[in-house]
């Protein structure tokens, strides 16, 4: 036996353990980046969720303000007319 081909037997099954170590690693980042995506993804459907969620809250919440107020203004127009006969004294007889 040479010495070129004692040295491919050794090697040999260190360049294969070499290759499924950077095979093996290949597929965990690969994993690793398919699950960051789907976390990402996940956080930005809640984000987007949460963001439909809030305008619709914010929305009802001016719509209740603009109706509450709507309805202070004719109360007050309604105390306004009824002022006038509020405010004469009743003539005693």
């Amino acid at each position: 036996m040479t010495a070129q081909t004692r040295v491919l037997e050794v090697a040999q099954p260190v360049q294969d353990m070499a290759s499924r170590y950077v095979n093996a690693m290949n597929e965990v980042m690969a994993l690793n980046l398919d699950m960051a995506f789907d976390v990402m993804l996940k956080n930005y459907s809640f984000m987007c969720n949460m963001r439909s969620s809030a305008d619709a809250m914010v929305e009802d919440l001016l719509k209740g303000q603009q109706r509450f107020v709507t309805e202070m203004v004719h109360v007050a127009q309604d105390y306004a007319v009824k002022m006038p006969d509020m405010m004469t004294v009743p003539s005693m007889k």
